[in-house]
Formats: structure tokens, sequence, C-alpha cells
């Protein structure tokens, strides 16, 4: 999988900057043109977070996962997106 620096991931994706009171809807559609506008590879996703404690989420990351892609774009984590795990996503979004 090609990655892709924060800075280049900022550029690539090319959207306005997001205060970091930004509305969920805002985030959601930035994560959704980062997806979107990256190199066409397989995303790790995972499966049944549902039967994991909620303080196992913190711990819980993939580098191929579409939430560690989010985490490399500038404007995401200039509002508050701290890392790729699936607690902070959760958290942030």
């Amino acid at each position: 999988m090609d990655r892709q620096t924060r800075k280049q991931v900022g550029v690539a994706a090319g959207a306005p900057r997001l205060s970091s009171d930004a509305t969920k809807r805002q985030k959601l559609m930035r994560f959704a043109n980062i997806i979107r506008s990256g190199p066409r590879c397989p995303l790790y996703l995972f499966i049944n977070l549902e039967h994991r404690e909620a303080g196992e989420w913190k711990y819980l990351s993939h580098p191929g996962s579409p939430f560690a892609i989010a985490a490399q774009d500038n404007v995401l984590y200039a509002a508050g997106l701290r890392s790729g795990s699936v607690g902070d996503a959760q958290r942030f979004f």
C-alpha cells in the first residue's frame, strides 16, 4: 500500500480547514472525501467492535484502516484527530 504523509493527504483531499468545533457532518464529509480521493487499495475494516469493551478501542488500530488514513490528514489532525485507533475515531467523529 502506498503510504502518504500527513502533508500529502491534506493537500490531496483539498478541503478547507476545519475548526476544533467543526460539526459532526463536516468531519464525516472530510473523512469520506479523504477515503474517496486516496489511492485505490484494500482497506482494513474492523469487525465485531460491538462485542469489544469500549476500553479496548483505544488499542485497536491498523495502518491500513480508514481511521489510520484519516489520522494522516492535516485538516483532521488540526481539528483534533490524533491517532488511527478506533477509540480516537469514535471520540472525534
